[in-house]
């Protein structure tokens, strides 16, 4: 396996320095981690995955050492910034995406699948504003009110608050904060600021351009746990209906975030659709 090489920089076309890293060797996988998050997200995986790939991890703009949560983007921004990142680094790659790094991988291959992309494999979008009101309406306000109390807790200065909270009460269960490693942790803390320009995106209503939403075909799979956020898997069966001709699998005993959870079991869904190709 190929040594981690030097930090590096990305300039994007309007002149956001993006941090990036590369480790291993092969074909290349980009990794885009979820909201609060940055590359580290991925610690758990990398190094198993960059035993036979390159493997790309990058920090949004506005996240970590791509910023200080000044220069935060939308979905759309983010997708535009993981294309760019893509074309600079040439050739075809297989992206990967959790959370809202999903929504971001499925919003840069609905332009640039073809482009950039080998196939793709993405876990639980958070793209609820697919969802019908009509259905989920109860779940969905209650979770916009969930959500705008985090923003609260951000714009009062108590950041660390806002992160424990959406970590146990939103996004993953209670007591997930005090096991997740210091570092995470820390992470979660400096990009508090980002959810504020993300709150919009969740609850789009138009989160993916219709025309365009199966650029990736037969090479796209979206995967979802059994014990994650009900409204998270509703996002995902109704994703199984808009994108039949995409893989649907399901992660029996995992929740939100598998590559930390149950890495092995994550790494084996990803492996298959990689060699799939």
């Amino acid at each position: 396996m190929g040594r981690r090489r030097a930090p590096m920089r990305f300039v994007t076309g309007d002149g956001v320095d993006l941090y990036y890293e590369i480790i291993g060797t092969g074909d290349r996988v980009i990794l885009t981690h979820g909201s609060w998050g940055d590359g580290n997200s991925w610690a758990g995986v990398v190094e198993t995955l960059a035993a036979g790939h390159e493997v790309v991890t990058w920090d949004h703009r506005g996240h970590s050492r791509s910023g200080d949560g000044t220069a935060a983007g939308s979905f759309q921004r983010d997708a535009d910034d993981l294309v760019e990142l893509a074309q600079y680094l040439g050739g075809l790659a297989f992206l990967i995406g959790s959370s809202s790094g999903a929504s971001i991988v499925l919003k840069a291959l609905a332009g640039h699948g073809a482009d950039i992309a080998s196939g793709a494999c993405v876990h639980e979008p958070d793209l609820l504003g697919l969802l019908d009101p009509s259905v989920h309406g109860g779940a969905l306000e209650h979770e916009r009110a969930e959500n705008l109390r985090v923003i609260e807790m951000v714009r009062a200065g108590d950041a660390e608050s806002a992160a424990r909270y959406f970590i146990d009460e939103i996004a993953v269960g209670p007591g997930t904060w005090h096991l997740l490693p210091e570092k995470s942790r820390a992470g979660f803390v400096t990009n508090a600021s980002t959810v504020i320009d993300e709150f919009d995106d969740v609850f789009d209503p138009e989160p993916v351009d219709a025309a365009r939403r199966d650029s990736c075909g037969d090479r796209l799979t979206i995967t979802r746990g059994t014990e994650s956020p009900r409204l998270l898997i509703a996002v995902a069966e109704e994703l199984e209906r808009l994108l039949p001709g995409a893989d649907h699998p399901v992660l029996e005993g995992t929740g939100h975030s598998p590559y930390r959870t149950h890495p092995e079991m994550w790494y084996r869904v990803v492996l298959d659709q990689i060699r799939s190709l």
